[in-house]
């Protein structure tokens, strides 16, 4: 899965991972998030809205994306769309060889192969990390917080995080349209996701990994997290 090429990809690279919350909007960040070597974006955050061109940037170097194909997660993938937009690698935040609760992800990984037919480069998080990371969760993490992990267990020089509210807000207009509302109870009833060991572990990461930056909204969410 080319994992030796993105490690060398990724080698000394300054990284900035944004998510795609409505905290976003009217942040103004784009020269902080575009002053990176390598800009990192989620699921269905290609392309991304003129719009919001002077919060969030243009540029997608990669993206990881859960290759659920659902409209409400990943997405229908367009790789020609991608390569147009310059993307250098498609990510997926699982990996082989896991059954997620009750759910394999094998199926997604061998169906983006397939449509991609080696068009973009192409990486998954190492399944050892990813089966230590669900044991300290209790449960399947987010896509953000996947790609968060798997950045870090290269050797980044830094990674800078924005636009990550752990589905506490709705997302900016053109990702998926959805309102908070909408957010928290599509994922209180998938179940899939619990946020708040996710926060903690972040919130752990960052006294432990001073590689790891964070925006001042996600930075306020997780002081009022408590642990």
């Amino acid at each position: 899965m080319n994992n030796t090429e993105y490690a060398n990809y990724l080698k000394g690279k300054s990284v900035a991972l944004v998510g795609p919350a409505s905290s976003i909007i009217n942040s103004k960040q784009a020269s902080k998030i575009e002053s990176a070597d390598i800009v990192v974006r989620l699921n269905k955050a290609v392309p991304v809205p003129s719009s919001l061109a002077l919060d969030i940037g243009s540029r997608a170097d990669i993206v990881y994306n859960c290759l659920y194909r659902d409209i409400d997660s990943g997405g229908a993938i367009d790789i020609n769309l991608l390569k147009d937009y310059g993307v250098d690698w498609v990510c997926s935040p699982y990996p082989y060889g896991v059954v997620s609760n009750g759910y394999s992800f094998d199926e997604d990984i061998n169906y983006f192969l397939d449509l991609n037919n080696e068009t973009i480069n192409f990486h998954h998080i190492n399944k050892e990390t990813y089966l230590e990371l669900e044991k300290k969760l209790g449960s399947r993490p987010n896509t953000g917080v996947s790609a968060i992990i798997d950045l870090l267990s290269h050797q980044i020089s830094y990674l800078y995080v924005t636009g990550f509210t752990f589905l506490e807000t709705g997302y900016y207009e053109g990702y998926k349209n959805m309102s908070d509302a909408q957010v928290l109870k599509l994922n209180k009833e998938s179940g899939n996701h619990k946020q708040a060991p996710q926060k903690l572990l972040i919130k752990h990461i960052l006294k432990t990994d001073q590689r790891l930056k964070i925006d001042s909204v996600m930075a306020k969410l997780l002081k009022n997290s408590g642990g």
